[in-house]
């Protein structure tokens, strides 16, 4: 559990400084005249990295994943720095393709996790542990990046950013520290092996049908999350002109995902998977749905605090099933394969969100992602493997 606690810890302080990065950089590219072009061009590129995942899978498996996090924190600064630089010139657009390679190291991170929890923690306890570092990197995501709407009243961009270095820093300080012995590093590792190995999570991908059927309707979910990425700055304008509402809002979601992250453990071991997957997928569109109708802001407020309780929870079962279906040694080439998978309709999200904004304004845009919600709850109801998913206790790992 010592372990666990010293990896929650760095994964907490790398996602404060993603999230920073994120709302700096959206918030400074959603002003002006082209504002609505440049948010859906950094969407589209902050969401880019998770088709590409899967190429990190069988490095995971075979290297030690302390040194991918520290390198990848050491690039951060690096990267953070430049932002700064051309800031300072004046030169903001600029910063588009920093982005891209932000958001890359920033995804290379997370299938890490993936494959660490299941070595640290008993089987048992996965989902527990899921939902610690959901909390980490969704919840806690959301209300850091509520409190930089706040941050973004008082400090400037490039203070922004110079924050996001000091918190990498401090990432690379923790990672030192941290003590970690993988078991299937290897020395050599040839280039056919690393392509035969990428091509085994696909297939391994593939011919599995509960985690394809899983793997499906998350596409448009994601979709229609990248969506909402854009069409949220301009909501929040829209609605209240000012960064204020947007902490709040912020607030009252990462709260709402808090909730669902401490309830997730004991509802998983009372109530079969997949009923909960389907229940709560439904409840979330419906919440989100009622909230965006009645227009009013203690509405919004409640509804959305109620749909983000309900996805925190199913969000965690689904990342727990992936990590408890396949065999231990595929997790990573398996994990990142369907995170690349179920996002790969993610970059189009960014500039669809752009579209519907200017067709529809950016309430109705938001919608969208009720109504997907709702259909993926009854695509599930009608499909056998998922109704007949056990509760997590009982959930077997393949041979």
């Amino acid at each position: 559990m010592k372990v666990l606690t010293k990896l929650l810890t760095i994964r907490i302080v790398i996602n404060i400084a993603d999230s920073l990065f994120y709302m700096a950089s959206i918030w400074m590219l959603s002003g002006g005249k082209e504002g609505t072009i440049y948010t859906a061009i950094a969407v589209t590129l902050f969401t880019l990295p998770d088709l590409l995942i899967f190429l990190i899978g069988p490095i995971v498996d075979r290297i030690n994943p302390k040194k991918i996090l520290l390198w990848t924190s050491i690039v951060q600064v690096v990267v953070q720095a430049l932002v700064i630089f051309f800031i300072i010139n004046e030169q903001r657009v600029i910063i588009l393709p920093f982005i891209f390679v932000s958001a890359l190291l920033s995804n290379i991170t997370y299938p890490i996790e993936e494959v660490m929890i299941p070595k640290i923690v008993e089987g048992n306890k996965i989902v527990l542990a899921n939902g610690l570092f959901s909390f980490s990197y969704k919840t806690l995501d959301i209300v850091i990046n509520s409190l930089s709407a706040f941050l973004l009243l008082w400090l400037s961009f490039k203070n922004m950013y110079l924050l996001t270095i000091f918190f990498f820093l401090l990432a690379i300080i923790f990672i030192l520290q941290f003590k970690y012995k993988s078991d299937n590093e290897v020395k050599k590792y040839q280039v056919t092996e690393y392509f035969s190995d990428i091509k085994f999570g696909a297939n391994y991908f593939f011919s599995h049908h509960l985690i394809l059927k899983l793997s499906i309707p998350l596409v448009l979910l994601n979709l229609f999350n990248a969506v909402n990425a854009v069409a949220m700055p301009f909501f929040v304008r829209n609605f209240s002109h000012s960064l204020e509402f947007l902490g709040i809002f912020g607030l009252a979601t990462g709260f709402g995902g808090l909730l669902g992250n401490l309830l997730v453990h004991k509802l998983s071991q009372m109530v079969s998977v997949g009923k909960l997957i389907i229940v709560l997928l439904m409840l979330d569109g419906i919440m989100r749905f009622i909230g965006l109708v009645l227009n009013n802001m203690t509405f919004i407020l409640f509804f959305f605090f109620l749909a983000s309780m309900f996805a925190g929870i199913y969000n965690t079962v689904f990342a727990s099933l992936y990590q408890m279906i396949p065999k231990m040694d595929y997790i990573g080439r398996v994990g990142t394969f369907v995170d690349s998978f179920i996002a790969i309709a993610m970059p189009i999200g960014g500039i669809l969100g752009g579209l519907l904004i200017k067709g529809v304004g950016s309430k109705n845009t938001l919608l969208f992602f009720s109504i997907v919600a709702i259909l993926a709850s009854v695509y599930y109801m009608f499909n056998r493997n998922i109704v007949t998913l056990p509760v997590v206790n009982k959930i077997e790992r393949d041979c």
